[in-house]
């Protein structure tokens, strides 16, 4: 109750902020989801963001290329993304874990132009 003895309610808003990304395939986001999502990525975005969010120009100046299903290193990558995906929904924690730090490897091997 307030001062006046009249019960106050609030209304919980959401303070979400949210990039929204379009890509051609669906290997095309699970191939960028986990370029971004990777410990190197994170690493480097922690160095130019800040903790309430991560802006457009902050996603803008990882080296994350354009992908290419026809890169060696871009498919593994997309595979990977798609299997932690699946490893999350099933909350396969241990596979989870084993596949993220697959991901770390892979991010290091992909190069951008």
């Amino acid at each position: 109750m307030n001062a006046e003895g009249v019960q106050a309610t609030t209304l919980v808003l959401p303070n979400n902020k949210s990039n929204i990304l379009y890509t051609k395939t669906t290997e095309e986001a699970y191939f960028v989801a986990a370029f971004i999502n990777a410990g190197p990525a994170q690493d480097a975005l922690a160095r130019f963001s800040v903790s309430t969010g991560i802006t457009p120009a902050a996603l803008a100046r990882l080296p994350l290329p354009g992908y290419d299903a026809q890169d060696a290193e871009h498919r593994p990558l997309a595979e990977l993304g798609q299997q932690a995906t699946a490893a999350r929904a099933e909350r396969d924690d241990e596979r989870l874990a084993s596949l993220e730090r697959e991901i770390d490897d892979q991010v290091w091997k992909v190069q951008a132009p």
